[in-house]
């Protein structure tokens, strides 16, 4: 399965150019508009997300600064929530797609890091994305993505 990684506006520019089946998963930040695909007969299905590239370190703050912290950015980290939906998402798309575009506004962190993940789970490895210098995946995304995988498939 091949998992493309991508900025917002590559991945606009893109999208109406691939010609096999495919998926897109479309992250942007919460202040963002969502992102603007043109049309195209080969796209099977989006996914639109909005959460910030930001872990959250609530546990490691005292309770006064944990409580500014999710003040300011609670509602847009990225949650379980999100992560079942990428994952339901993925497993019930993968059999009609030859591959997923992933993106986030920059194509370095959180779009590298679901790309990891789905790399992982439907081709068996992540390497190819934590070997490339270009990408940075998002830990916190990462991890939280492979914990709800790990659940749904359990489920």
């Amino acid at each position: 399965m091949h998992v493309a990684i991508a900025n917002r506006v590559s991945a606009e520019k893109a999208s109406s150019l691939i010609r096999t089946p495919h998926a897109i998963i479309s992250i942007t930040d919460p202040d963002k508009n969502f992102a603007d695909f043109g049309p195209n007969e080969n796209r099977v299905d989006i996914l639109s997300l909005q959460f910030y590239d930001l872990e959250d370190i609530r546990d490691e703050m005292s309770p006064q600064d944990g409580a500014v912290y999710a003040e300011m950015f609670g509602s847009g980290l990225f949650s379980d929530q999100q992560a079942f939906q990428i994952v339901e998402f993925v497993e019930g798309i993968k059999a009609k797609v030859n591959g997923f575009l992933i993106h986030c506004e920059a194509g370095v962190s959180r779009s590298a890091a679901v790309a990891a993940a789905i790399e992982l789970m439907v081709n068996g490895s992540s390497d190819r994305v934590f070997q490339d210098k270009r990408y940075s995946p998002n830990g916190y995304v990462y991890r939280k993505l492979l914990e709800v995988w790990r659940d749904f498939r359990e489920g």
